[in-house]
C-alpha cells in the first residue's frame, strides 16, 4: 500500500471577532457550524483557499444561524456598542453585521 498526500488544502486559522479591528471586512463562504467547547463556531473558506473558523459571539450567532450553508458572506465589525436595554443593559457588546451575497449583479447607473 503506498500513501500519497492529499495537497494544499490550505491553513486552517481560528479568529475571534474581539480581536478584528474597528470596520473591518471578512469575506468568505459558509462552510459548516459546529458546536465548539465555548459555544457554536461559525467555518468559511477564503477565496484563497484557507479555512477561517470563527468564535461565536451572541451578535454573531443569532446572525449565521439564518445563513445558508455555501453563501458567501462579509463579516463587519463595527466595535463595540452598550447595551441600552435587557438583562444585559449597559454592557459593552461587539456589534457585527452579516451580509450575504444575494446573487444578483449590481448594475451601474
Amino acid at each position: 500500500m503506498s500513501f500519497k498526500p492529499i495537497g494544499n488544502a490550505g491553513e486552517l486559522s481560528f479568529k475571534k471577532v474581539k480581536d478584528m479591528e474597528k470596520d473591518e471586512v471578512f469575506e468568505g463562504t459558509f462552510i459548516e457550524s459546529t458546536e465548539g467547547k465555548y459555544g457554536p463556531e461559525w467555518k468559511f473558506q477564503t477565496k484563497d483557499g484557507n479555512t477561517v473558523v470563527f468564535n461565536g459571539t451572541g451578535a454573531l450567532n443569532y446572525k449565521m444561524a439564518q445563513v445558508a450553508i455555501n453563501s458567501d458572506v462579509q463579516i463587519i465589525y463595527f466595535g463595540k456598542e452598550e447595551l441600552p436595554s435587557g438583562k444585559y443593559a449597559g454592557k459593552l457588546c461587539h456589534k457585527v453585521e452579516v451580509l450575504v451575497d444575494d446573487g444578483v449583479d449590481e448594475i451601474p447607473l
